[in-house]
């Protein structure tokens, strides 16, 4: 799934061809029939990449035990992108897989991009992939029909391995955003939702962020998310209908999802406004229909996301007024 070169007349690719592969085996002889002493054979396989060199290891396998998830967070805190697969027992992701919130869990789909009846589920899902009657190269030679998150896991490790080869300056975090971030909400009768505004994506309890999308994780910029807050701070004027909109410098309009769509602001009150920018430069427009038409305009750089504030203050009529825009960029 990883390394399998095109054009080799056994019909199957790695997703990360032509990247340096590192095998490392956590068992005790070639054919894999009996394990090294646990969990030190694991421990010492993992530490072993990390000191050799590799930049993502994959865990196509679970062993519950704090050596392996100390050794996981080595690899972390050195920069490695770690992938798990979510493992294959119709239950809440176990550990090692559930250590660190920076692990790449993995679940598996099936042919009509539904969760496969046996993979994992729960709150430290992030992406799937194909893991139900895919192919594979097998050990003895040809190819064989699998299932498991132990195969659908690799395709991220490769995919990770991929966004490294094109853009080698990037740091483990940007390669596990590019990977979350433009995940496809696949899987019909799955609801995905937003967490909370400041959250990465909408995400789902069976399908994390979504299907992984190679060719958008590629892409040569990421959107970022942004929040737009806006506060009455005036002691009792209501602003009716406030309205937000972003804007390119160029005055193209930029998509952006209201959390409450236009309302009206009591004294106290606050609306908050979301979305996903490229980088580049904006203009935020904000706009309550009965103050005089005293609305706001905000010119900014976007980046890495960020959160922008307005407050709307004064005590009568001829006070009313915008404080200075507070921009917190990432």
């Amino acid at each position: 799934f990883i390394g399998a070169v095109p054009n080799n007349n056994q019909d199957v690719a790695g997703i990360g061809y032509g990247c340096s592969v590192l095998p490392v085996s956590i068992y005790g002889d070639p054919n894999g029939t009996r394990i090294l002493e646990l969990p030190k054979g694991m421990v010492d396989a993992i530490d072993y990449a990390v000191d050799n060199g590799a930049k993502v290891i994959n865990c196509s396998w679970y062993y519950d035990d704090d050596a392996i998830c100390s050794a996981v967070k080595r690899a972390l805190d050195k920069g490695c992108v770690v992938v798990f697969a979510a493992g294959n027992n119709t239950v809440n992701i176990p550990r090692p897989a559930n250590c660190d919130n920076r692990i790449l869990v993995v679940g598996a789909t099936d042919k009509n991009g539904k969760r496969a009846d046996f993979s994992n589920y729960g709150s430290s899902l992030d992406v799937m992939a194909p893991g139900k009657d895919v192919y594979t190269l097998s050990r003895g030679g040809g190819v064989a029909m699998v299932s498991g998150t132990s195969f659908a896991a690799p395709q991220v490790a490769g995919l990770a391995a991929m966004i490294l080869s094109k853009y080698p300056d990037e740091s483990a975090d940007d390669v596990r955003y590019r990977i979350m971030k433009t995940a496809r909400k696949v899987g019909q009768g799955y609801r995905y939702r937003y967490e909370s505004p400041s959250a990465l994506g909408s995400w789902n309890n069976e399908m994390g962020y979504g299907l992984i999308d190679a060719y958008a994780a590629l892409a040569p910029e990421m959107p970022y998310r942004y929040i737009i807050r806006v506060k009455n701070s005036s002691n009792y004027q209501p602003m009716i209908a406030t309205r937000v909109e972003i804007w390119n410098t160029d005055y193209s309009m930029a998509d952006v999802t209201l959390e409450d769509g236009f309302k009206v602001l009591y004294s106290g009150e606050e609306l908050i406004a979301f979305c996903d920018l490229l980088p580049g430069n904006y203009i935020i427009n904000v706009y309550p229909e009965n103050t005089g038409h005293l609305e706001i305009d905000f010119e900014f750089k976007a980046e890495k996301g960020g959160e922008i504030s307005f407050e709307f203050v004064g005590s009568k009529a001829s006070e009313y007024r915008w404080e200075t825009p507070i921009y917190k960029p990432h």
